[in-house]
């Protein structure tokens, strides 16, 4: 595997996809700034790539997934909207997902968060998902 071929977001959105959500999963920046839908994911690196051993055999990356849910016409969370896909999140990686040479988890230390934001008018789930490949 060469470091070009390397590409977590994208291993984890192809895992998404798989799982059959009927959700729009972006990866690597390819979001769209108009036209969203009421509810999607995107991926995003949370750290740069680094490796843990002197012979480059393992990478580890942290990435940040975060769920979007459109906010109400009075701008009120959608909890429910969002509980749900965060467990379906949940029920695929479970406590160790392996795709190929990717294995990700939830990062323990720091787990996830949330955010409201008016303007934009999505609520957000904040995930952290700690990668692992083999190179």
């Amino acid at each position: 595997m060469n470091l070009s071929d390397i590409n977590p977001s994208k291993k984890l959105k192809e895992a998404i996809d798989m799982l059959g959500l009927k959700i729009q999963v972006y990866a690597n920046g390819e979001m769209p700034s108009s036209a969203k839908s009421d509810v999607f994911i995107q991926i995003s690196n949370n750290g740069s790539l680094r490796t843990n051993s002197s012979q480059f055999g393992f990478l580890e990356q942290t990435l940040l997934l975060c769920i979007y849910v459109k906010l109400s016409s009075t701008d009120i969370k959608n909890t429910a909207k969002e509980t749900m896909y965060l467990s379906k999140i949940e029920t695929l990686i479970g406590s160790v997902l392996v795709l190929d040479s990717y294995t990700f988890q939830f990062d323990k230390l720091n787990i996830f968060g949330d955010a409201k934001n008016i303007s934009s008018g999505y609520s957000t789930k904040l995930v952290n998902i700690k990668t692992t490949i083999k190179k």
